[in-house]
């Protein structure tokens, strides 16, 4: 009623979007993340939680990786990225963050021995802590070119038996341990490698 007249201003911040495309990389005592850009963003909150989902380390960068260093081995971790962007000189966070389930790697396998047989090879190995599991990588080529793989589903196994090999044939052999963690595995570095000509 009557001749009145005003403003009334809102303001607001549009906020990053989510983080999208982390990738992990794991050795023993470290994880690499590396993640896509989220166009807007100023930088980026990354943290490290335990399996139990409580977070242990954190940290902001305005790169698109960051490396937690100094890790326990073969321990599973879940890795959290946040988009921010700096307005009025405050980091203002996106609501909506990424969280990928990992683990450190664990420790190189050694490769004991190899041992030929009828067109087979039974190759040992010494385990691992904390593998779920070994791979056994073989190829009649020294550089692992066109190579196959044997699974072994089991951490306290310490050998397997590949068969169905050319006799006479010179086969190259390494082993590498992983940690399954959620559906995802997580591999050791190689073995050295062991030849052997098969009977």
């Amino acid at each position: 009623k009557g001749k009145y007249s005003g403003t009334k201003t809102l303001y607001f911040n549009i906020l990053p979007s989510k983080t999208s495309k982390i990738s992990i990389t794991a050795s023993t005592t470290s994880l690499k993340a590396t993640w896509k850009k989220v166009t807007g963003a100023s930088g980026y909150k990354v943290e490290l939680l335990n399996a139990k989902g409580k977070v242990v380390k954190t940290a902001t960068t305005t790169k698109l990786t960051y490396t937690f260093k100094k890790l326990s081995k073969v321990t599973t971790y879940k890795v959290r990225v946040t988009a921010y962007k700096t307005i009025d000189k405050k980091s203002v966070y996106s609501t909506v963050s990424t969280t990928i389930t990992t683990s450190t790697a664990p420790a190189k396998v050694t490769l004991s021995k190899v041992t030929a047989g009828s067109k087979q090879a039974t190759v040992a190995w010494k385990t691992t802590s904390g593998a779920s599991g070994y791979e056994v990588q073989y190829s009649t080529a020294s550089n692992f070119k066109s190579a196959k793989i044997a699974t072994v589903n089991k951490g306290s196994s310490s050998k397997t038996t590949i068969k169905k090999l050319t006799k006479g044939k010179k086969y190259y052999f390494k082993v590498r341990a992983y940690k399954t963690t959620g559906n995802v595995n997580v591999y050791s570095a190689w073995s050295a490698t062991k030849a052997i000509k098969i009977k």
